[in-house]
């Protein structure tokens, strides 16, 4: 009789146990879930957030021509979205900060993990000394 009880709180514990671990891997299951579902919409919703830009003035090819060159690359930081239809925004500043214009530049290729090459030719505005680039738009697609 001893032996029936023992073997039975015995198989009660091992059931109890292996209850909890189903219950834990499943809910570990549903929170990776709800977690990549989050990361997904937030990444169909802040494009801006998931997209590193980078960029250099290049001098004209030739003495007289006005036009500089930017050329810049483009990243995808997010796991499960791509993005087109990108627009990088580059503003230009005078040595004292003091912004003097701005040069969109629009990249229809699709956004993904590796680096993609942007150039753009422009006119620069008087006593540029500095700039930045922004990403200011882009298209998530699953």
């Amino acid at each position: 009789m001893k032996k029936i009880c023992v073997s039975l709180i015995l198989l009660t514990f091992m059931l109890s146990f292996y209850s909890c671990n189903n219950n834990s891997a499943a809910e570990q299951k549903l929170r990776e879930l709800q977690t990549k579902q989050f990361e997904m919409e937030n990444e169909m919703k802040w494009p801006i957030l998931y997209i590193d830009v980078n960029a250099e003035i290049l001098s004209p090819e030739k003495i007289f021509n006005s036009k500089w060159t930017i050329r810049g690359h483009i990243k995808n930081k997010a796991q499960y979205t791509k993005y087109t239809d990108v627009v990088i925004r580059i503003s230009f500043f005078s040595k004292n900060n003091v912004f003097v214009g701005s040069e969109d530049v629009y990249i229809d290729k699709t956004i993904t993990s590796q680096p993609k090459i942007f150039e753009k030719k422009v006119k620069l505005p008087r006593d540029v000394s500095t700039f930045k680039c922004e990403v200011i738009r882009a298209n998530a697609v699953q």
